[in-house]
Order: C-alpha cells, then sequence, then structure tokens
C-alpha cells in the first residue's frame, strides 16, 4: 500500500476491498483488519463486503470480533457468510457465542442462518446437533424453508433413520421440491426398501413433480444394487417410452 501511495496511486473502495480479500486469503487476517482501519482513516466507509472477506476463510475469532465492529459501526453484518467460515472451521462453540451475541444485540437470523448451520451439522454427523438447531428454528417463530427441512431429511438418510425422515417428510410445512424427493427416494433405496421408493416415485408424479435424469439414475441404482433387474428393465422401458435422456450413469 505504501508503494502504491508512493507512486502517486489513489487507492479507491474498490481497491481497498481487493487488498483486504487478498490478505485474507493469505491468512493475514490481523493485516487485513488494520487495512480496514487505513480505509476508515482516509474516509472511506468500509461495507459489508469489505469485512465479509475477513471472515470467509474460516478465522472464527475474527469473524466474532468483526461482527461486533460491523454492528458498532451500523454495517449490516452478513450473518450467513460468517455463519458458514465458523461451519467450515467446525468452531461449533462460536457459532453459539455468535447467536447468543445476536441475540443481544437485537440482530434477528434469518431462516438461512438456520439452514447453513443445519446442513453443515449433519455432514460433520453431529444429527442430534442438527435436530435441536431445527427445533430452535421453530420455537423463534421462524418459518424452515425446504431447504431446511431437506437438510435434516438428508441427515436423517444418512443415518437410515427412514421412519424420521419420512415423518419430516410429511411435515405440515413442507412443500417438497424435486431434490427432496430424490433424497428420500436415495434414502430408501440405501436400505433396500424399494417399495418405499417406489412409492414416492410414483407420488412425486401425481403432485407435479416430473421424474428427472437423477431421480430415474437413483432409482435404478437401487434396482441393480438389490437385485431388481426386472424392475431396472421395465423402468429403462419407460425412459424410452417418455423419450427422457437414457444418458444416465448408474
Amino acid at each position: 500500500m505504501g508503494r502504491m501511495l508512493k507512486l502517486g496511486f489513489k487507492p479507491n473502495v474498490v481497491t481497498y476491498n481487493t487488498l483486504v480479500s487478498g490478505l485474507s486469503i493469505k491468512g493475514k487476517n490481523f493485516r487485513a483488519v488494520q487495512l480496514v482501519d487505513v480505509m476508515e482513516e482516509r474516509g472511506f466507509e468500509p461495507k459489508a463486503v469489505t469485512y465479509g472477506t475477513i471472515g470467509q476463510e474460516g478465522k472464527s475469532l475474527e469473524a466474532l470480533k468483526l461482527f461486533n465492529r460491523m454492528v458498532d459501526r451500523g454495517v449490516e453484518p452478513n450473518i450467513v457468510t460468517l455463519i458458514h467460515a465458523m461451519c467450515s472451521a467446525g468452531q461449533w462453540e462460536d457459532v453459539e457465542v455468535l447467536l447468543a451475541g445476536m441475540n443481544q444485540r437485537d440482530v434477528r437470523p434469518y431462516v438461512l442462518t438456520f439452514t447453513t448451520i443445519v446442513d453443515a451439522l449433519c455432514k460433520d454427523g453431529m444429527f442430534s446437533e442438527a435436530e435441536s438447531t431445527f427445533d430452535a428454528i421453530i420455537r423463534r417463530s421462524i418459518e424452515p424453508d425446504v431447504v431446511t427441512y431437506s437438510s435434516l431429511i438428508a441427515g436423517y438418510c444418512l443415518q437410515n433413520r427412514m421412519d424420521a425422515a419420512e415423518n419430516l417428510f410429511h411435515s405440515r410445512g413442507l412443500i417438497p421440491e424435486d431434490a427432496t424427493y430424490n433424497t428420500l427416494i436415495g434414502g430408501f433405496c440405501q436400505i433396500g426398501n424399494i417399495q418405499a421408493a417406489e412409492k414416492h416415485f410414483e407420488k412425486m408424479q401425481t403432485v407435479g413433480h416430473p421424474p428427472g435424469n437423477l431421480t430415474y439414475a437413483i432409482l435404478l441404482d437401487g434396482y441393480c444394487k438389490h437385485g431388481h433387474f426386472d424392475r431396472a428393465v421395465v423402468l429403462c422401458r419407460q425412459l424410452e417410452d417418455q423419450e427422457v435422456n437414457q444418458n444416465i450413469v448408474v
């Protein structure tokens, strides 16, 4: 930066943001925060994107400090970015601290905030914590969206807890999407419950969700893995009749 100034180059907000991002990517978060101070001293007002670049590399301590700093300066924090950074780093205690801090400062989390946490917990094998987070969404009177439901359903399928997955699938607030059906069908195929997989395959068609290549691939894979080759042949004929793209890898 000093060399740029000596050469007569006058940095603008974009320049500062680029440098802050570069320092963060290199893991030099302390210097990145120092540069934000320089921005303010030179009359440039950091925005959410400026702070967000520092919080993206999984540096949870810096992310917590940045959250408080952003709120103090009247900048709306990009909570999802900060939460994602912490989840990626497995800093679950810091996630709890940040959520508590949001509550203290009357910063209301979006449903995407909790969805990010639920999805990360399931992928990390922390299914009990994912369920608790989902319950916390309900208690806060925040309406889970289809991505939130689908993330937890996928977690149940990973555990072969198909009763729990199906119960959640039939929750009153869920309007399933193709991806939700695919997850459930794949879960039933995984445990060899082909009858249940077929039931949901048929149901998605009756409610206006024509199966795509991925759905057919999941069901065909289930048939073949569990020895239902006759059903696989019938399904392939359906593909021909319906002129579905048959470039499916199973």
